[in-house]
């Protein structure tokens, strides 16, 4: 009941974010009158405005950015939203929020008889407000401030550039871990939370 009450509070407040509020309207897209000429071209005689008997042939050019890559200015194009990348976070956010149920159908070599969602109630609790957190961020700030940047070649063809990672990067993660392990009092919450886990899916898996 908590987690369905939870999730209800964070769908009024999506549904709040994405709709048209200056209008009180409680739709998720408002409408808008937006006037073309489609491929019709209009012109002007002695004031007037006319439609041309010539078809206006529209040719849209991707934007290029410029990127320095290696020391050197290279054209690139960038992608946001890739349907992998969404694909990715959508099946990342599932993870997270049933992740003591998976280890514990791992462990019970997948009997759902012996699963007990009871046992990850605590979990669910704190999933359900932190997996749409998750999502917002990796949806609207993520995803366009790091891009997948392409970088164009003379002939047109197209290559993914991947960063190398950076060492100084990797051990600053790698030694922040160690510490959040060792160091209290930060430890004795780390090792809570450990633990916390795995007295859930111990659990979750109907004791085993």
């Amino acid at each position: 009941m908590i987690t369905a009450m939870l999730a209800f509070v964070f769908f009024v407040v999506l549904l709040c974010l994405y709709s048209d509020t200056t209008k009180n309207s409680f739709s998720v897209e408002a409408g808008r009158e937006i006037f073309t000429s489609g491929d019709a071209t209009f012109h002007r005689e002695r004031g007037k405005l006319v439609q041309s008997d010539e078809i206006l042939e529209r040719k849209t050019v991707p934007p290029v950015f410029f990127s320095r890559i290696n020391g050197e200015d290279q054209p690139v194009e960038m992608k946001f939203t890739t349907p992998s990348r969404v694909i990715r976070m959508i099946l990342l956010s599932i993870v997270a929020l049933f992740l003591p149920v998976i280890v514990a159908l791992f462990l019970t070599g997948f009997d759902f008889q012996k699963i007990n969602l009871g046992g990850s109630a605590v979990w669910f609790c704190i999933a359900v407000p932190v997996v749409p957190i998750y999502l917002l961020k990796s949806g609207i700030v993520e995803l366009h401030d790091r891009p997948w940047i392409y970088i164009l070649s003379k002939d047109g063809k197209k290559k993914r550039y991947r960063p190398k990672p950076n060492p100084d990067d990797v051990k600053d993660i790698v030694f922040g871990f160690l510490r959040a392990l060792i160091i209290p009092p930060i430890s004795l919450a780390v090792w809570f939370g450990i633990i916390s886990f795995f007295v859930m899916v111990y659990l979750t898996a109907g004791g085993m």
